[in-house]
């Protein structure tokens, strides 16, 4: 492999942990922030009905997050020796970060898990929206919340029967036994 091959692989690495941390942050501190900060009320709608997805907001923070990428990429290789492959590849691996960071997010809410991790990452994050918003802010990763201490408790997670994902249950509208370690329904 080429030296400008290792630096595009090396700069999708550092996009790709870059994309990580800003997801926490942004969750954390922009969605989760005060009332008064943009995208608040649609990340708050999202929490009242999670199977809800609005194509045209996805839409939207795939253009806006590609084109920070690509923003950064260009000023990187304007105002640094980092190269152009260093920096294209950081472009691309946030703009993967954060694709993987809306699919993830999405099969957690639509789709049932396939492995122990998938698993483990659904937890989570609906402990996040049914119990806990304030933990739990890292939906690709727990990462960060480990870092900052924003990790929610261990065990099964709570959730209300009004959300619950159809994936997780069975005929009867109970928790299917397959979820049932992972899982609990409060009725409200």
């Amino acid at each position: 492999m080429t030296g400008s091959g290792l630096a595009a692989l090396a700069g999708i690495g550092c996009g790709m942990a870059i994309w990580s941390l800003a997801e926490y942050l942004s969750h954390r501190f922009v969605l989760h922030g005060s009332e008064s900060l943009p995208f608040g009320g649609l990340h708050r709608a999202h929490h009242a009905d999670p199977l809800k997805t609005s194509a045209p907001a996805r839409s939207a923070g795939h253009f806006c997050v590609a084109g920070t990428g690509a923003a950064v990429a260009r000023e990187l290789a304007r105002s640094t020796n980092l190269g152009a492959a260093a920096c294209v590849g950081v472009a691309l691996g946030w703009s993967a970060g954060y694709s993987s960071y809306e699919i993830l997010h999405w099969q957690a809410h639509h789709l049932a898990p396939a492995t122990a991790a998938g698993l483990e990452r659904r937890r989570r994050h609906l402990r996040h929206h049914y119990g806990g918003p304030a933990t739990n802010h890292g939906v690709t990763f727990g990462f960060w919340d480990r870092v900052f201490g924003t990790d929610g408790p261990s065990g099964p997670t709570r959730l209300s029967n009004r959300n619950t994902p159809p994936w997780m249950l069975d005929e009867s509208g109970s928790i299917a036994s397959k979820w049932s370690q992972a899982f609990e329904v409060a009725r409200v």
